[in-house]
């Protein structure tokens, strides 16, 4: 039996609440290790004892999230439709959907670094970049949104689609490889003891992680060719006509929600400027807090999909109505949040 079937059969086979929980905590995980290294990043930085520094990250913030959107417009849309055709038994289908998500995410995802180069000051001083902080923002742009944010977008993206197969371990593994990267390179780019370079090294530890991060799908792909519904060839390009809604269908919600996040952190830091440096530097640390309570109740979308069996009769499931067990995600992240 191949990989492919293994994972697609432990949906077919398992109980729905066993296999929530199987793809919940790998997921939960992951993320949790990017909150640290984020939380990381802003640690290391604030222990310079400059506020310049940490405020330079906190306007360059909003432009780091609009990565995010651009992700999960083909990342999330990409493993919705993916584990969809996977539930047909149409693995082809399933790799023509990976290819046009994998390209277009890379293609937008380049588009949009590019106009952020070309256009860098005048977005950065609208997000709240002042004299202060200016130069260092640019540095730190240069090297999370310009040169690391192609990376950025294509992990997540690859994590997405990886983990829509059923293969949540290996998704999850590749984003915490990136996180422990991440935790490793920062004190040595961004102390004095070390190489000394405050903020721009923060923005190249989390770039070369984001890089790992990628490879390591990357290659795991590769390894995996033939047996994985993952497949990234160009030649399924063609037929974006026929998946490209579907597609967006998904995916264009939630890129929505987080292009609207980037406007009001982009907006709430504008604000701050008016104030002293020290103000922006603690709505940065503020913010790196805040995304924590949102981690739990994310997983649940991430893994409710793949447990509907979608070769199942539309009039027998319409008449089956919702299976208990498809409250099992709903009511644990409060707890967990509130904790």
């Amino acid at each position: 039996m191949s990989s492919l079937q293994q994972s697609t059969n432990a949906f077919d086979a398992l109980p729905i609440r066993q296999a929530v929980f199987r793809q919940t905590f790998p997921a939960i995980a992951s993320q949790m290790i990017t909150l640290i290294y984020n939380l990381a990043d802003t640690y290391f930085v604030g222990m310079l004892n400059q506020p310049s520094q940490t405020a330079a990250i906190t306007v360059v913030y909003s432009s780091f999230l609009m990565l995010t959107a651009i992700s999960n417009l083909f990342g999330v849309g990409g493993a919705s439709a993916l584990v969809r055709a996977l539930g047909r038994k149409a693995p082809d289908e399933a790799r023509r959907i990976a290819s046009i998500s994998f390209w277009f995410g890379l293609f937008s995802g380049a588009l949009f670094c590019l106009l952020f180069w070309c256009f860098r000051q005048p977005i950065l001083v609208l997000c709240g970049a002042t004299q202060d902080t200016l130069p260092i923002a640019l540095g730190y742009a240069q090297w999370v949104v310009v040169i690391g944010g192609p990376a950025t977008i294509l992990s997540t993206l690859l994590a997405n689609l990886v983990r829509a197969e059923g293969k949540a371990g290996q998704a999850s593994f590749g984003l915490s490889l990136g996180g422990a990267a991440n935790l490793v390179l920062d004190p040595l780019f961004i102390l004095p003891q070390f190489l000394g370079l405050g903020a721009v090294g923060a923005g190249m530890a989390t770039c070369l992680s984001n890089v790992l991060s990628t490879l390591y799908f990357l290659v795991h792909l590769l390894r995996c060719q033939g047996e994985t519904a993952v497949d990234l060839h160009p030649r399924h390009l063609p037929f974006i006509r026929k998946y490209g809604k579907e597609i967006l269908a998904i995916g264009f919600p939630s890129a929505l929600q987080y292009a609207l996040t980037v406007v009001a952190v982009a907006a709430q830091s504008r604000f701050v400027s008016r104030y002293a440096t020290e103000a922006v530097a603690g709505l940065g640390i503020v913010k790196s807090w805040i995304s924590f309570p949102c981690i739990f109740p994310s997983a649940s979308p991430m893994v409710c999909f793949p447990c509907w069996p979608t070769t199942m009769p539309p009039d027998s499931r319409k008449s089956a109505g919702p299976p208990s067990d498809w409250a099992v995600p709903s009511p644990w992240p409060l707890p967990c949040s509130v904790l």
